[in-house]
């Protein structure tokens, strides 16, 4: 694995990224978000590695979980480059996660107006 990975360039690509977060390029912009919108508060996705010691399962988990609310979390039995090592698990994981997420979602009796602006919300009890 490590051979296909790194035969062509090298660790040149793999490396960039951390490259850049060394040389702080994203801390002016992220010192710009204000502390109210840094939570996701999307559905996601963390697919973690069990045999990953340089960014920790352990780790990326709890810190997530204190962004992230709404956080699904899976762990594969690979090292650090999932999505060469199991590339074919990590793609049924995220085509599976996308489904739900973008799954119709049944509105519930308290919802229905409450999603369309300029709705009321009205039920059963106050029409009589």
């Amino acid at each position: 694995m490590r051979d296909r990975i790194f035969s062509k360039w090298g660790h040149r690509g793999p490396l960039s990224w951390y490259k850049a977060a060394m040389r702080g390029v994203n801390t002016a912009d992220e010192a710009a978000v204000a502390e109210a919108d840094r939570p996701c508060r999307l559905p996601t996705l963390l697919v973690v590695s069990e045999q990953d010691y340089v960014t920790r399962a352990d780790m990326q988990t709890a810190k997530s979980k204190e962004w992230v609310p709404d956080l699904r979390i899976e762990t594969l039995d690979c090292g650090h480059w999932i999505q060469l090592e199991r590339p074919e698990k990590l793609s049924r994981l995220m085509e599976h996660f996308a489904q739900e997420v973008t799954a119709p979602q049944p509105l519930k009796p308290h919802e229905v107006g409450s999603r369309l602006p300029g709705m009321a919300v009205t039920t059963q009890a106050s029409v009589a």
